[in-house]
């Protein structure tokens, strides 16, 4: 079987980084953790402070302003941390959303909330 196509390493490094470990540098310097859409991928933080932000708000929050009552299904970032993981941030910059709204606030798609 093939083997999954290699992503650039960290700059200024030219290596590939394929299963985790860099052709140049090692398995010191993995692919980029430094991604948004990497970090919100999971980790054990991520998945405390999403469920302490549904246990806070377990309703939808842009369903509860309208008068509609819906389940949290998925917390957003309304923004995104500068840190080693921009997924942990403040819980006042996360969103407890529905399916629905969490669409509307994306664009349409929905990611898994880890």
């Amino acid at each position: 079987m093939p083997s999954k196509p290699g992503v650039a390493c960290r700059p200024p490094c030219p290596g590939i980084v394929r299963e985790g470990v860099c052709s140049v540098c090692g398995p010191r310097r993995r692919q980029r953790p430094d991604t948004p859409s990497a970090a919100s991928q999971g980790g054990r933080a991520w998945r405390e402070l999403r469920d302490r932000k549904r246990r806070l708000n377990p309703l939808c929050e842009v369903c509860e302003r309208e008068g509609r009552v819906a389940p949290t299904e998925e917390v957003h970032h309304l923004r995104y941390g500068n840190g080693p993981n921009p997924a942990i941030v403040p819980i006042e910059w996360l969103q407890s959303l529905c399916l629905a709204c969490h669409a509307k606030a994306t664009g349409g798609g929905t990611k898994d909330s880890g």
